[in-house]
């Protein structure tokens, strides 16, 4: 149920933020809205941030939603301006502001459910196809994998997301053998051709072979 911009629940994560405040930590875990999710006690630890700034607001609270779309963001239009080019990636970016009303509602609550969990997915493919681009760089599968821990336990729909990446890295995995061997097949056919040098420096012939 929801009243106007407001949801029940977001006031238990705005609770967990004033609670923050107070220096009541001792059993934070324990204050988690939902037990199979974290997600409301990151909303409500970022929401002690936001009250410190603004006050223990309803304003202040809805930031932490609008922080996390604005990830989800940036993040897909890195991944569509490297991928698909700049039009679709601005294409996404006027499609994603003026959304149906119900996902600018269901992205503006703050309750760290789905619509939060599009931020770490995105933010997850960012990093995976940096990765793919250039597997030297070590660092970006030890915080791919910090960053997929944290997304199930934000919220188990993360779950989703991660199984569809682990079935787009088999899939790279066994492309690259079939792919590297049909280098090694174009390269034994240039080989071949004649007039070619072979393989132990002898030149081929260009024509057929003189009759005796």
């Amino acid at each position: 149920p929801r009243a106007g911009f407001f949801a029940a629940g977001e006031g238990w994560r705005g609770a967990i933020g004033h609670q923050i405040l107070q220096g009541a930590v001792s059993d934070l875990f324990d204050w988690r809205a939902d037990d199979y999710s974290g997600g409301s006690l990151v909303v409500g630890v970022l929401a002690a941030f936001s009250f410190r700034l603004l006050g223990p607001t309803l304003l202040a609270l809805k930031l932490v939603p609008l922080a996390f779309s604005s990830i989800a963001l940036l993040a897909w239009y890195v991944v569509l301006r490297r991928e698909a080019g700049a039009v679709a990636a601005r294409s996404f970016v006027v499609l994603f502001i003026a959304s149906p009303p119900s996902w600018t509602f269901e992205s503006m609550v703050a309750m760290g459910y789905h619509a939060q969990t599009v931020a770490l997915s995105a933010v997850s493919l960012v990093l995976l196809l940096g990765y793919l681009r250039d597997p030297t760089r070590g660092s970006r599968p030890a915080v791919l994998g910090l960053l997929a821990g944290f997304g199930l336990w934000f919220n188990y729909s993360y779950g989703v997301v991660l199984l569809g990446f682990l079935r787009w890295l088999r899939n790279a995995a066994c492309r690259a053998p079939r792919a590297r061997h049909g280098r090694r097949a174009d390269r034994r056919a240039r080989l071949r051709r004649p007039g070619r040098i072979g393989r132990f420096g002898r030149t081929r012939p260009r024509g057929p072979p003189a009759s005796r």
